[in-house]
């Protein structure tokens, strides 16, 4: 027999193997900030400093801006500030960031121990009297941020509570101090409001008066309303159907008043002025009105007039331009210069143009001099048209010179 096969180990291997099962657990807390204090004027470090936030579905991180301040200093050293009351300082307490330090790390134990643990706790929320502040950046700067970490009793339970009902008898029980950090305000914080939806309704003033006001009854209104119960009450119909006969007749004969006899309180905001009639207008609003009547009747005949006169303005200007290129025309046939000239449509151009703007000032007011006009069409002509013509004439006395030789 083989002493393998007996073997405990042996056996062992040759069974079933075992399966493990893992169940994932989502983290309860996040961590912020992992690191290190520093003493300003002194090389030592506070070690073994952790920053966490529990996590809560129902709220962000992205709304805790001490989570996002403290994230933003990992790979960073903090630097320490010095210690200062609660009750001087203005604190952000609505976040849940808590601190830890580590087992190992004895001297920021005892540094913090030595400041917060001291005095006794005085404050009815179980809070410490003082607390350590903490630069996040260059504490010399003035708008550096800074927080405070502070120490607070846990809730007392029933256990606690027999711990503190015996701590005479063991001293060495005593309750542990939790150490939570706040934000230093530079001002007192102010109440959070909900920010506005976009379907909710603009805000509106509420108005001065309230409305739906009863309406007041008059002593002739309860008169007129207890006479019209005795005719009801005495009977018949025939006599309402008198009285609604006669306010009408009243009505279409204009014999009756219009008023109701239902007045209407004094500071009711719904009151309808009566509409004024034109016969009691006074003299004053009615030459007032004649006089609104003749300015605007002026204004329409100023208007037609600077029409007829700008109509009149351009049929002159229309006339004193046919004018002109008439004159061009005929200046540039003397000339011997032709449509079918090379340069005859820039010259046209340069001649009409000169004359037109040498005669603005009489386009549009009258017509045109046609010596005045003559005279400036032939000015530019001889200063376009001479050196023209001078070329044309020396080409012609070479061409003839040449024939001449051939000869």
């Amino acid at each position: 027999m083989d002493t393998n096969d007996t073997h405990p180990l042996c056996v062992a291997r040759k069974g079933p193997a075992r399966e493990t099962s893992y169940v994932y657990t989502p983290p309860s807390h996040r961590l912020l900030f992992r690191g290190s204090l520093s003493i300003p004027g002194s090389r030592l470090l506070l070690e073994g400093l952790t920053f966490t936030v529990p996590l809560d579905r129902t709220t962000s991180l992205l709304d805790n801006p001490l989570a996002l301040s403290l994230e933003s200093m990992r790979g960073r050293t903090l630097a320490l500030a010095g210690t200062v009351r609660l009750d001087q300082v203005y604190l952000d307490k609505s976040t849940d960031v808590s601190v830890d330090i580590h087992p190992a790390a004895s001297l920021t134990r005892l540094y913090l121990s030595n400041q917060l643990c001291v005095n006794p706790i005085t404050s009815p929320s179980g809070t410490t009297d003082t607390g350590i502040r903490i630069a996040l950046g260059d504490p010399k700067t003035p708008s550096t941020s800074e927080i405070l970490i502070y120490g607070k009793l846990p809730p007392a339970g029933p256990a606690d509570a027999s711990v503190g009902a015996s701590s005479s008898s063991s001293p060495s029980k005593a309750p542990t101090l939790c150490l939570l950090v706040a934000r230093v305000l530079p001002a007192p914080p102010t109440p959070a409001t909900c920010r506005p939806r976009p379907d909710d309704p603009s805000p509106r003033v509420p108005p001065l008066v309230q409305f739906g006001k009863k309406r007041v009854l008059t002593t002739t209104s309860i008169s007129n309303q207890t006479t019209n119960k005795r005719k009801r009450g005495d009977g018949g119909k025939k006599a309402e159907q008198d009285g609604m006969v006669e306010r009408a007749r009243d009505v279409m004969l204009g014999r009756a008043d219009l008023r109701r006899n239902v007045s209407v309180a004094d500071d009711d905001v719904f009151k309808v002025p009566s509409v004024p009639s034109a016969a009691g207008k006074s003299e004053a609003v009615r030459d007032r009105e004649k006089g609104k009547e003749k300015k605007k009747v002026a204004a329409k005949d100023k208007d037609k007039g600077s029409e007829d006169v700008s109509d009149l303005a351009k049929e002159l200007e229309k006339a004193n331009k046919a004018a002109v290129k008439r004159a061009t025309m005929e200046c540039l046939a003397s000339f011997n210069i032709t449509r079918e000239h090379s340069d005859f449509k820039q010259l046209f151009s340069f001649i009409y143009h000169g004359t037109e703007f040498a005669l603005r000032a009489q386009m549009r007011a009258r017509a045109v001099d046609p010596r005045a006009m003559d005279c400036f069409v032939r000015a530019h002509a001889e200063m376009y048209v001479q050196n023209i013509v001078t070329a044309s004439s020396g080409l012609r006395l070479q061409s003839e010179s040449q024939v001449f030789d051939g000869s």
